[in-house]
């Protein structure tokens, strides 16, 4: 009786161990490689001057843009914004006429395929297109 006694509180002990060291997180660290990509600091582009006119269709001025500086970056997703007075926001316009109003020009900048092995975009990374 006294050895079956001593075997549960071994047995519960144990159980008990187990489940306070089952609780506890796991003693593990996240360890980030250096990054030893070239950083490009300014990309630089040119294109074909594109100032919309009124009434002009916006598919028909889709300009290129291309990269002078900042290779393998490139520019893809451009399109054409318009500001709307009442929201005080720039809106997506895909298709239709220049109307009277504020546009702008949108582009985002890339580094991906196989240049994203080697380069990245440096935080504060300067833009110019046509030199503004």
């Amino acid at each position: 009786m006294i050895v079956t006694k001593r075997k549960y509180r071994l047995l519960s002990i144990l159980l008990s161990l187990m489940l306070v060291v089952g609780l506890m997180p796991a003693m593990s660290m996240t360890v980030f490689a250096e990054d030893t990509r070239t950083q490009v600091n300014l990309v630089e582009g040119t294109s074909p001057d594109f100032t919309p006119i009124f009434g002009q269709s916006i598919d028909s001025i889709r300009p290129e843009i291309t990269v002078t500086t900042g290779s393998p970056a490139h520019f893809e997703d451009n399109y054409w914004r318009k500001y709307d007075e009442a929201t005080g926001q720039y809106n997506k316009v895909e298709s239709g006429s220049f109307t009277k109003g504020k546009w702008r020009y949108y582009a985002k900048v890339k580094i991906d395929g196989e240049g994203n092995n080697t380069h990245a975009l440096a935080n504060g990374v300067v833009i110019k297109v046509n030199g503004v």
